[in-house]
């Protein structure tokens, strides 16, 4: 018998296990999602701006370093981004 692609194996073989996607069920389940807030720019957004990824990369560290910007962790799409945003002084 075939498995479909909803089924999956048991992680680790482990017969009393979780299968993969209840694995995955569980931890979204408990992952705490927060929606992105107006004002904020991820590296990919900055590196449209200004045309290059490093280049992007390399001003968001530098103002990090600088304690001008911080950055939460959201979901979009389902994937996880880093969303940098100005502090308020």
């Amino acid at each position: 018998m075939s498995a479909s692609s909803s089924d999956t194996s048991q992680i680790d073989n482990d017969p009393g296990g979780l299968t993969e996607n209840e694995l995955l069920e569980e931890l979204a389940a408990n992952y705490p999602v927060r929606r992105r807030r107006p004002g904020g720019v991820t590296a990919r957004e900055l590196a449209e701006k200004i045309g290059s990824m490093a280049a992007a990369r390399r001003v968001l560290k530098l103002e990090k370093d600088r304690g001008e910007i911080y950055f939460e962790s959201v979901i979009e799409d389902g994937h996880p981004v880093k969303v940098w945003y100005k502090h308020i002084s």
